[in-house]
């Protein structure tokens, strides 16, 4: 405890902290140091010392009531609770040691092993499209604006959306294979509450490239500010690109981008399942990017408008009657089409294909080996087929491609997202899910790697 003196001082591997052990120290943010330790009841944690404030911060006593408080109501609302880590403990260090004036503030959340970002995938996307289906997309889409409005509805504004701000998780049980985390939460704003910090000169916490016009100016970020943060992922998820991608290099440039409402427009680039009008959707959309705050629709909207049961927006109606609207699903509690492994070891013991029952439509896949048979939703990877030759155990991932018949019956196939190696049938990479047929072959990469013949009997 003797070097923690100040809020200015990095802790580092070794240091005990209120019984936290530290074990790893990552790269200094502007605000904050962080790491990983060990809690006193063994669990891991992620652990953070804030530099600013610092225990000479007039504001700090007010920020740290602030934080309590923005615990409290994430906590309180069940969805943003699930939505958001776990807090575990925030403590002052003046209170757990004698020398008073040697003040630091710390947070201590869950530690979540393995994972990724929005912007990881992203990046991913665009190198190598097949890497996300579109259906994938759809409900990163869904489980994002679904996020930020369970948040708006425990009464807190995040202020600094973007893509690295949503934590994926792996997690096969879910039709998305992963969960999403809204993270980086330390500057948010308590909705009607003025933050402690405000006239101190530390100004409203943002990102370049996905900052609202208001907070542009300098005013208060509001619950409009992240929807149109949101609007700007959802581009990104949807049409492939940021409204203002050309401007992207430039803080400046974007800037005057945004204040000049020269934003491109957002135009779903693929027809959403149960979304009876795209042009409807693609307004509510591009309403998230007005520069007016008052103008754009709430977050709730924006998710109702991508499950198709939003009945009306700014005059507007889906040219396609909508139902009585119905409880918003939640896009993170899908049930996966199939379990997940027993272990993720780098060539786990395939999933059993069940034998299929006579006079039951199936799939067979061909190759140099035994042919493998289908008859009800499979995920198909290297553990499957490694028995078919080197090249099949070398370059499948364990979860390749899935096999699985639509609402009318036709089997169709989609590649697994974080698959090394694109999934092609007949020549072309799956960017999105398509139906098969006998004679079809799927094959892997650039080069047609592991040709697979494919036979659909009824």
């Amino acid at each position: 405890m003797g070097r923690e003196h100040s809020s200015g001082q990095q802790f580092v591997v070794g240091d005990l902290i209120k019984g936290y052990e530290i074990l790893k120290v990552f790269d200094p943010g502007a605000y904050a140091f962080a790491g990983k330790a060990r809690a006193p009841n063994g669990q891991m944690v992620f652990f953070k010392k804030y530099r600013r404030p610092g225990g000479s911060s007039p504001w700090l006593g007010g920020f740290i009531d602030y934080q309590l408080e923005l615990k409290r109501k994430i906590q309180s609302e069940p969805g943003a609770r699930n939505m958001c880590y776990e807090f575990v403990e925030f403590f002052d260090l003046s209170q757990h040691t004698k020398l008073a004036k040697l003040r630091a503030f710390y947070q201590v959340f869950e530690w979540i092993e393995g994972g990724s970002d929005l912007r990881q995938m992203l990046n991913q996307a665009a190198s190598s499209p097949a890497s996300a289906t579109w259906a994938q997309r759809v409900l990163f889409a869904k489980m994002l604006a679904q996020g930020i409005n369970t948040i708006h509805k425990a009464g807190v504004i995040h202020t600094d959306l973007k893509p690295e701000n949503f934590y994926l998780i792996p997690d096969a049980s879910l039709a998305a294979r992963y969960k999403l985390r809204v993270i980086d939460m330390d500057f948010s704003l308590l909705e009607g509450r003025r933050a402690p910090w405000d006239g101190s000169g530390e100004g409203y916490v943002g990102t370049p490239g996905y900052m609202s016009p208001e907070h542009l100016h300098g005013q208060v970020p509001s619950k409009p500010s992240d929807v149109f943060t949101c609007g700007l992922i959802l581009s990104e998820l949807l049409c492939g690109t940021h409204p203002a991608h050309v401007h992207l290099g430039s803080d400046e440039a974007y800037e005057k981008a945004v204040k000049a409402g020269r934003l491109k427009a957002i135009e779903v680039r693929e027809p959403i399942e149960k979304v009876p009008d795209l042009p409807f959707l693609n307004a509510v959309l591009n309403g998230c990017l007005r520069p007016e705050a008052a103008r754009r629709p709430t977050i709730e909207q924006v998710l109702r408008a991508l499950n198709g049961v939003l009945e009306s927006w700014d005059g507007q109606k889906p040219k396609v009657a909508t139902p009585t609207p119905s409880p918003i699903p939640p896009p993170s509690l899908e049930p996966a089409p199939s379990p997940k492994p027993a272990a993720p070891a780098p060539a786990p013991k395939p999933a059993p294909v069940p034998a299929p029952a006579p006079n039951v439509s199936r799939v067979t896949l061909k190759g140099p080996g035994e042919p493998i048979t289908a008859a009800v939703a499979q995920i198909f990877g290297r553990a499957h087929f490694k028995r078919w030759g080197e090249e099949f155990e070398r370059f499948m991932s364990n979860e390749q491609f899935r096999v699985f018949r639509d609402a009318s019956g036709n089997w169709m196939i989609e590649h697994c997202m974080g698959a090394v190696n694109a999934t092609n049938v007949d020549g072309t990479a799956l960017s999105s899910s398509v139906g098969l047929r006998s004679g079809m072959t799927i094959s892997l990469g650039r080069t047609g790697k592991c040709p697979i013949t494919v036979n659909v009997s009824d």
